[in-house]
């Protein structure tokens, strides 16, 4: 009996693990490689045409955009808009994307939730990983209002990507980390999924 039960601890975090690959499997193609020039940055599709990312990734005067989708399809995109104070910037496809993202409830996260995030983080693509919320509405300082912190680690190329819960329900959009430029230190910041909505509202 004793033999049976240690079998099954030592099972459960590869039942837990296979779980997880099934569902960023599922999501994977929800996200987009946005290319800027010689760098790019992450973006979600929301919809079959509304791709959201962070407004900072996007250059001032660029309204067009190559996109790159998991299946290595290239697709155009236009801006529709930008939420400066809140960090969004909205996309428009010229065809349907893959797959886009289920939303999910980031009100609803508490500390030790387990997350993933999906980006290309300093050119590697489509690269996944994962942690926990850290803490949930944080004040960091940034004029866009509480943030969800976690230890997923986050590096440049992260920014615009989503952050999802361990469902693969959208809960934030990656914005920020504190050391990114040197390496991600597990101190990591996304603007939770429910401030996101309300910016597209008022962007239109």
């Amino acid at each position: 009996m004793r033999f049976l039960i240690a079998l099954l601890i030592g099972l459960w975090p590869i039942a837990a693990c296979s779980g997880l690959a099934d569902v960023v499997e599922r999501v994977t193609p929800s996200v987009v490689v946005i290319r800027l020039g010689a760098g790019m940055c992450t973006g979600v599709a929301l919809d079959k045409r509304r791709i959201v990312t962070a407004k900072h990734c996007i250059p001032g005067d660029q309204k067009d955009f190559e996109l790159t989708l998991s299946d290595g399809t290239g697709i155009a995109a236009k801006l529709i808009g930008v939420h400066e104070k809140i960090d969004i910037a909205v996309l428009r496809t010229t065809a349907p994307v893959l797959s886009w993202a289920q939303v999910g409830d980031a009100r609803a996260m508490r500390a030790g939730d387990p997350l993933f995030a999906i980006g290309h983080p300093l050119g590697y693509r489509f690269t996944v990983t994962s942690g926990i919320v850290s803490f949930v509405d944080r004040d960091d300082g940034d004029p866009s209002g509480l943030h969800i912190q976690t230890d997923t680690s986050i590096n440049p190329g992260n920014s615009g990507g989503p952050l999802f819960d361990s469902g693969g329900r959208l809960i934030g959009i990656v914005v920020s980390g504190v050391g990114m430029r040197g390496g991600s230190i597990g101190l990591n910041f996304a603007i939770p999924i429910h401030t996101v909505l309300l910016a597209i509202e008022e962007i239109g």
